[in-house]
């Protein structure tokens, strides 16, 4: 909703294409959050080499299989990817807008 209130107050009031670069950021994060619910895995979890699957909230544990890990970490740097990818598309979008 950031992005979308930013960028159409960004397109009312002409803005610079400059200040525009700036909707880089919650665009990308925003896609993160949605592509990480989408794909049902947590980046931040796949970075770390961890996961939580009890019911115990801040217990986490180590992945002890290397293939595993790298498996999971590679998914998570494809989110992080996709976000980035995600983040300059929408920008990209809004600056040439008009």
């Amino acid at each position: 909703m950031v992005t979308i209130v930013v960028g159409a107050l960004f397109d009312i009031f002409h803005v610079a294409v400059y200040w525009k670069l700036l909707l880089f950021f919650p665009a990308s994060l925003s896609a993160t959050g949605f592509i990480q619910a989408w794909m049902h895995f947590c980046a931040g979890f796949g970075m770390k080499g961890a996961f939580n699957f009890s019911s115990e909230i801040n217990k986490t544990d180590t992945v002890s299989q290397a293939e595993f890990r790298a498996k999971d970490h590679r998914k998570a740097v494809t989110i992080f990817v996709y976000s980035i990818i995600t983040g300059v598309v929408v920008t990209g979008v809004v600056c040439l807008w008009k």
